[in-house]
């Protein structure tokens, strides 16, 4: 059945008195009589309710009047109305295309919350698509930036994509829906990156040419590069540019085009990278243990922006999702588990782990305990630094903001300790692990370091009582 056809079907039941779904089954007092027939056309109920009017009306009211979503009831001079349905299970009932929970690929918020009228007006509006208000000006008329602030705000000396004066359905579709791991339809954009871009960026343009330095554009991921929206850089450049991009020394790394096609130095292996980067390439000489990510690649982009990134290190993506994006398991105890680590699923992986090479088991930074006790031991304040924003740890390798410690729960140890928690005679580290034979007693004997259930305090039992962690030895 059409979607016509169904509004046509809801209205012949209700003036044929048939009863239907009604929100509640109780409708809410008219002040004035009105017979179902009346409901065919809108004409009357315009004539008191005057948010029926407007430059585009929905197609419902138009094709089949108040009664497409309205259910009146009379009863001798009894007036009663309703929705036939509750939310968005109405809208739905004509626009099942845009279901939001239980449907595939990525959906909109508002859609997937069941909230229709929080984008749209179901009777009238001033702006295409019955939008409450339109999708382009400042703050205060455009109705994406109710909730989406991108581009609101641009510092002195930033940038801003011209585009957003267009409005932001010049690149986005609200309601396009598919697999959200590819940015299409993660971010609703009406095509793909560079096509969505080539639409208004020449990328055989003299002028476009030479700013990249002769470099072939017409199939790069713009938005490896370039902010769509607006920058605090010039020229909608990301936040963290790596030095020979921001310098324009493109021939640091790039030989001239041939064929049409870029050329890399070394063949943009990691060799490349290694030319200024030999620090890396000691660490990886003198480690006992490399990280995966490189002993099973040749080039350090899997991980690194050589351009420009909105992430710190020259990351392609924040720390937590890139750590996530190889290791499936933390994945799924992101979303699975009641409590989780603040280090690995916020501040990222790499506050405990070596990310490139290191000499301890797991890649960690340092052995298990003293790990644990850099942030949780009493006395744990950092190093030294002059930098007055920042928490610096491992010597150096890893600052966090200033504060971060304020939220770490502390335990009554200090560094170095081997007795003392969760008693004063209970030993930390030194002494053979009873439910681990062969192992050392460490933090993690008892702790899970990355998430679990039961308690905060991520017992490696899950459970909210500590007695099941503590009968695993004193039986």
């Amino acid at each position: 059945m059409t979607r016509l056809g169904l509004v046509a079907f809801f209205v012949a039941l209700v003036c044929a008195g048939v009863p239907t779904f009604g929100a509640s089954g109780v409708g809410r007092p008219h002040p004035v009589r009105i017979l179902p027939a009346q409901l065919a056309t809108p004409k009357a109920c315009i004539e008191c309710h005057k948010t029926t009017i407007g430059k585009f009306i929905h197609s419902a009211i138009e094709a089949a009047g108040c009664g497409a979503c309205h259910e009146v009831r009379t009863e001798g001079e009894k007036t009663t109305v309703q929705l036939l349905a509750t939310g968005n299970a109405l809208c739905l009932t004509c626009h099942e295309e845009k279901a939001g929970k239980g449907a595939a690929g990525q959906q909109h918020f508002p859609v997937v919350e069941g909230e229709c009228t929080a984008c749209h007006n179901p009777h009238a509006s001033a702006n295409k698509f019955l939008l409450l208000q339109p999708a382009s000006g400042g703050k205060d008329e455009n109705l994406c930036l109710a909730c989406h602030d991108t581009g609101a705000d641009v510092p002195v000396k930033g940038s801003r994509h011209g585009a957003l004066d267009l409005g932001c359905d010049t690149c986005h579709v609200t309601h396009k829906t598919g697999d959200g791991s590819q940015p299409e339809f993660r971010y609703h954009l009406t095509e793909a990156v560079p096509a969505l871009c080539r639409n208004c960026h020449d990328t055989a343009d003299k002028a476009m040419m030479e700013a990249h330095g002769g470099q072939p554009l017409a199939q790069s991921n713009c938005v490896a590069c370039h902010n769509p929206h607006a920058s605090r850089r010039p020229k909608l450049t990301h936040a963290n540019a790596h030095p020979p991009f921001a310098e324009k020394q493109c021939d640091a790394c790039h030989e001239p085009p041939k064929d049409g096609k870029v050329v890399l130095i070394e063949g943009g292996k990691r060799a490349l990278c290694l030319l200024c980067h030999d620090s890396i390439q000691n660490q990886l000489n003198a480690a006992k243990r490399v990280h995966k990510a490189i002993s099973m690649s040749d080039t350090c982009t899997g991980c690194h922006s050589p351009h420009a990134t909105p992430y710190p290190l020259h990351l392609v993506q924040s720390p937590v999702t890139l750590c996530v994006s190889c290791h499936p398991q933390r994945a799924r105890e992101r979303t699975s588990k009641q409590f989780v680590h603040a280090p690995v699923f916020q501040a990222g992986c790499t506050v405990c782990h070596e990310p490139h090479a290191g000499n301890f088991a797991g890649n960690l930074r340092a052995q298990v305990d003293e790990v644990c006790l850099t942030c949780h031991a009493r006395n744990a304040q950092g190093e030294p630094s002059a930098d007055s924003n920042s928490l610096v740890l491992f010597k150096g390798a890893v600052r966090l903001p200033a504060n971060y410690l304020e939220s770490v729960r502390r335990i009554p140890l200090r560094q170095g300790a081997t007795t003392g928690h969760p008693l004063a005679t209970h030993p930390v580290s030194g002494v053979a692990d009873p439910s681990n034979p062969g192992k050392t007693i460490t933090c993690v004997s008892c702790h899970n370091p990355h998430a679990g259930n039961g308690s905060p305090r991520l017992f490696v039992t899950e459970t909210r009582s500590s007695s099941p962690l503590c009968i695993r030895c004193h039986k």
